[in-house]
Order: C-alpha cells, then sequence, then structure tokens
C-alpha cells in the first residue's frame, strides 16, 4: 500500500530510532512491533508471521503467544489460537490474560459443542478472577454464562461482585434478576431493577423489564408511574403502548384509548389494535371494538384473543347468535392449552340469554362436574335452572352452596357474599321472603359491604310489591350509614312504586346534582315521568342521555322508544323498542310496548 513506508517511517520514529539507526531483527520486540503494525492494516497473516518470528525469539514470552492467539481467532482459525492461548497460560500459570483470552475464546465458538465449551470458558473465567479479583469483564461473562448454565446462585454471585465494580452497567442488573427470577426470587429481582435505575434512569431495557414484572404481580399503579416517568426523559413507542395497556388494566379507557389511536395510526402492531379493543369494550362502545377486532382478525383469523373479546363485544350488542357461532369455534379449534372455562362460561350465559335453557344447564353442569371446587358455576347453574321454571333444583343447589360456606367469614371467602345472597333470592322466588329477608338481615354487621344485602333485600321487598317494607330497610341503612347514591337511588325506586313522584323525583335529581352522567337515574326519571305522561319532552332528554352514556343498554332502549311512542313518534319509537327486545330477549315489559305499538297503527297481527 502506498502509506506503508509512511506508517514505518512514523512507527520507527515512534521507537525513538535516531536518525540513520536501523531496529534489529533480532530484537523480539522488532517483529511485535512489526506484528502490531499488520494487525492494525488487518494484514493478519503477516502479523502472524512477525509474532511467530518474536516467539521463536522469546519462547517464554506469553504475551506474544497472547498477540498470536488473537490475530488467529480473527482469522477464525479457532483452534491454533486455543493452543497458543493454552501454550501461553502453562508458560505462565499466574497470567490472568492468557486465561480472559481462553474464556472469550470458548464463550464465542461454541457452535460445534455449546455445551462443552461453554463450561471451558466458565473454568477460564474463574481462573482469571482468581488471578485478578477485581477483572470486571470476566466477572460479567461468567454471570452470563452461569446463567445460560442454568447455575443461577453463581450467576448471582458473579453479577453481585461485578456490581461493586461497574454498579452503573445496566446489563448486569438485568442478567442479575433473570437469576433471581430463575430462583422464582420475584421480590428480589424487581428491588434489582428498581436499584439499576438509580444509575440509570433512561435504560430502556431495565425499565420494561420492570414493567413487566410490576404488571406480573398486579402492581399496575407502579407500572404507570414507571412508563410515565420514562416517557418525560424519552418518547419510547413500546412505553407508549405499555403505558397505554397498564390504563386499561386499571380501567383508564379514555386515556387508553386516545395513546393507542395515535399507535395505531403510526405502527402496524395487532398488539395496540387488541388493547385498543379492549380499551374501547370497557368504554362500552361496543360497535368500535367490533370494527377494530373484525380488523385484527381479517388479517389473523385464528386470534384467539380477538375472537374471544369480538364474542363478548357482539353478545353486548345483541348479537347472540354470531357470539354464540364465535365462542363454539374456539371451543372446537386445536387451540393448545385452552382454558375452556370462562369460554363455556360465556356460551352458557349467551344461551340464558336466548332462553336456550336446556344447553346452558347442560354446560354448567359439565363445567362444574369437571371442576368440582367451581361453586361459581353452581351457582350460575342454580340462577338458569330458576329462570328455566325448575326452582326445587335452583334451590337445592344454594342450600347446599350457603351450608359449605355458612361458618366460614367474609374475610376468608370473599365469594360468601354471593352464595348468601343467591340463597336469599331463591328464597323469595319461592315466596319465602321473610326468610330472605332474615337471612340477608343476620349477615355480620362489621362488614363493609353490608350496603350490597340492604339493597338486596329491600328488592326482594319491591319484588313481593311489600313497599313499605323495603322502606324500612333502606330508611334504617340510611340512618345508620352514609346514604350512598345506590341507597338514594332504591329509596327513589320505593317512592315512585308507592306513587309519591315529587318525593321520588328529587332524590333521581339530587343523584343527578352530584353525579350528571348517573345512567340509572337519568333512566328511571325519564320512564317515570313518559310512562305518566308528564312533562314527555323534558323526559326524553333524561332517557336520550341514558342511552347516549350506554347505547347497548336494552332497559335504556326500551325507555327511549316508550317515550317516542307516547310523544306519537311512532317510526322512531318501532326502531328503538326492536333494538330492545334484539338486547333483552323475551323481556316482557319490552314486548308489552311493543304489542301496544302495533296495536295503536292497527297491524293486529304483530300486535
Amino acid at each position: 500500500m502506498t502509506y506503508f513506508p509512511f506508517i514505518l517511517l512514523a512507527f520507527l520514529l515512534g521507537l525513538g530510532t535516531l536518525p540513520g539507526q536501523i531496529p534489529d531483527p533480532a530484537d523480539p520486540y522488532y517483529h511485535f512491533s512489526m506484528g502490531q503494525m499488520y494487525e492494525a492494516a488487518e494484514q493478519y497473516p503477516a502479523a502472524i508471521s512477525e509474532f511467530t518470528k518474536a516467539v521463536n525469539l522469546d519462547p517464554k514470552n506469553t504475551q506474544l503467544r497472547i498477540a498470536i492467539a488473537k490475530s488467529l481467532v480473527r482469522m477464525k482459525e479457532i483452534q491454533r489460537a486455543i493452543e497458543e492461548g493454552t501454550k501461553a497460560a502453562e508458560i505462565d500459570p499466574k497470567n490472568s490474560s492468557a486465561h480472559y483470552l481462553l474464556g472469550e475464546i470458548y464463550m464465542n465458538f461454541q457452535r460445534n459443542s455449546p455445551g462443552i465449551m461453554r463450561l471451558r470458558a466458565i473454568e477460564e473465567y474463574r481462573k482469571t478472577i482468581e488471578l485478578d479479583p477485581h477483572h470486571y469483564k470476566a466477572l460479567f461473562y461468567l454471570g452470563q454464562l452461569q446463567l445460560e448454565e442454568g447455575n443461577y446462585i453463581d450467576s448471582i454471585h458473579a453479577f453481585q461482585k461485578f456490581l461493586t465494580i461497574q454498579p452503573w452497567v445496566g446489563r448486569a442488573y438485568l442478567a442479575l434478576a433473570k437469576a433471581h427470577l430463575r430462583l422464582n426470587e420475584m421480590d428480589e429481582a424487581i428491588r434489582v431493577l428498581e436499584q439499576s435505575l438509580s444509575y440509570s434512569e433512561k435504560d430502556p431495557e431495565n425499565i420494561k423489564a420492570l414493567g413487566d414484572l410490576y404488571e406480573h404481580i398486579k402492581e399496575h399503579q407502579k407500572a404507570q408511574q414507571l412508563y410515565r416517568q420514562s416517557l418525560d426523559k424519552r418518547p419510547d413507542p413500546e412505553i407508549r403502548f405499555r403505558l397505554a395497556r397498564v390504563l386499561t388494566e386499571r380501567q383508564q379507557f379514555k386515556e387508553a384509548v386516545s395513546i393507542l389511536r395515535d399507535l395505531n395510526r403510526e405502527i402496524t402492531d395487532l398488539r395496540i389494535k387488541l388493547v385498543l379493543g379492549k380499551s374501547l369494550k370497557g368504554l362500552k362502545r361496543f360497535s368500535e371494538a367490533k370494527k377494530v377486532l373484525e380488523g385484527i382478525l381479517s388479517i389473523d383469523s385464528d386470534h384467539f384473543a380477538a375472537t374471544y373479546m369480538l364474542g363478548e363485544s357482539l353478545s353486548r350488542m345483541g348479537e347472540r347468535r354470531r357470539a354464540i357461532d364465535l365462542f363454539l369455534g374456539i371451543l372446537n379449534s386445536k387451540e393448545g392449552n385452552l382454558d375452556r372455562i370462562p369460554i363455556e362460561t360465556n356460551l352458557a350465559l349467551l344461551y340464558q340469554e336466548t332462553r336456550q335453557f336446556d344447553k346452558a344447564i347442560h354446560l354448567l353442569k359439565t363445567i362444574a362436574s369437571n371442576n368440582p371446587e367451581n361453586d361459581v358455576a353452581k351457582l350460575r347453574l342454580a340462577y338458569v335452572l330458576e329462570e328455566a321454571d325448575r326452582l326445587p333444583e335452583a334451590l337445592a343447589i344454594t342450600y347446599k352452596l350457603w351450608e359449605k360456606y355458612i361458618n366460614r367469614s367474609y374475610q376468608e371467602y370473599p365469594n360468601k357474599k354471593y352464595f348468601t345472597i343467591a340463597r336469599a333470592q331463591m328464597l323469595s322466588a319461592a315466596h319465602r321472603v321473610e326468610e330472605a329477608v332474615a337471612l340477608l338481615n343476620s349477615q355480620d354487621p362489621h362488614l363493609s359491604d353490608t350496603e350490597e344485602f340492604c339493597l338486596v333485600a329491600s328488592q326482594l321487598q319491591i319484588n313481593h310489591e311489600n313497599y313499605k317494607e323495603a322502606e324500612k330497610i333502606v330508611l334504617k341503612r340510611i340512618s345508620q350509614h352514609s346514604d350512598s347514591a345506590k341507597v338514594q337511588f332504591q329509596l327513589g325506586v320505593i317512592y315512585e312504586r308507592l306513587g309519591q313522584l315529587e318525593l321520588a323525583e328529587s332524590i333521581f335529581k339530587k343523584i343527578l346534582v352530584l353525579n350528571p352522567p348517573h345512567s340509572g337515574a337519568l333512566n328511571y326519571l325519564g320512564y317515570m315521568l313518559a310512562d305518566r305522561n308528564l312533562r314527555l319532552i323534558e323526559a326524553l332528554g333524561y332517557i336520550q342521555k341514558a342511552v347516549d352514556i350506554e347505547p347497548y343498554n336494552g332497559a335504556y332502549l326500551d325507555s327511549l322508544g316508550w317515550v317516542y311512542f307516547k310523544l306519537n313518534k311512532l317510526d322512531k319509537a318501532e326502531v328503538r323498542l326492536m333494538q330492545a327486545a334484539q338486547l333483552n330477549e323475551g323481556d316482557p315489559t319490552i314486548y308489552s310496548h311493543l304489542g301496544d305499538l302495533y296495536r295503536h297503527l292497527n297491524q293486529y297481527k304483530k300486535a
């Protein structure tokens, strides 16, 4: 090369050669220097030739053999490199550089016998550290190899020593956390990753790993805070997605949708679309969720989660037949490790809603038979049996469940609440309302959720038109505890049933002052007025707001149809009542309203 003489001249001058003085070729350092020069020019055969000449002049020099070995590695002559490195270690067993080089060679060339080469690398790194306890590179690679080998405790020790020397290296914390996780030491892994961020707050891999662990243990608030802090320092699409995912888990759907919409425009990623579908479903924007989930299935027709959530969305939209087909398709698929219980449960509920009681009962009995400890499935079975006019069987099931949990505490078995309520509801259905209310009133008065027992007890009295008894239950609750919106709402219902409309209206309006989007109060107030032909335009406004909040609520759509009927807007009334009938199949009130509409239209056959 044309620049070679100039490099050589500079190199010789750098050696301090006097003008006119020629280096002695018998000097091994002459050949060593020449070898380094060739190596810098990536002329490795020439470099090895010069290093070899130096070794011939100074055969006990380990550094020369290490130099040869490094050049051989660059030429991928691994066996010769190992031989030279081994000779260097034999000549000077206390030379840590020779053992470190051998460790590197064994670690980086594991292709043919990875297990053996890895063990040799581990041995050489151990020798390196014995000779030089502060050799941080050897400590790091030893920890990494021990992790790969499954020697997690040894790996932890190596990384801990490394971090005492170089505590700012994020990769070491990440690897140390992995070793703790392999030992099922979740808390320790979290502690390590939290510690890493005190040295490097911007390390994206450690942030993601720590966020994963927070999400795994359901510490979603911590994960949310971590991701927000990370985004404050630098934007990262993956962290933005993770933040949206955590917001969805925390039911902060509105912000999640905003983030996911932006990401979906920027990146094509099915994960983003899936969480967007879930967030939209959480906001009860089922039509939008349906569109997103169908988009996923157009790309991946076998996407299990998208199919499952689409089935749930269709169910809430009243498209139950298609939802049933989707859940049946999942059950008949070849999906490995399929958890059948939630799918079969959804399917059973759909059969119940479409009044296919025999199919619902068969499915729930199958779930309960295959999972004898699944008492919730038995509870659902009792409700279907009651709706199918098989009350004695429902009573028997709820009695067994109540008997099983009667002496257990609510703190230890939170589900006991549902078994208690179900037992009371079945007793009420059997016209044993006093016994049902007594059961609910007998529960531990120190429970934080006795409000629910109060509401159920009053509702059972309402169902039996014992409105004064229902009023006593609610007023007693209000006198002893704070009057929550739920209790106030129940009192409003009771006063409406008692014909005390002004009192009922004042209660519903009080609820709406404190909570304007309370859809239940909006609907009830609007329907109460419409059903009595009072202030119909005002009633329409209340009900329309309720429908805007919950567009797939069959009861609210029925109210909207009914107020349109009262306003003589019959086309709009029919559309809304038909939608309500699709959502709430078999609801006698909706069919009564439709019958009145068709009778008014002189369509007697439909009526």
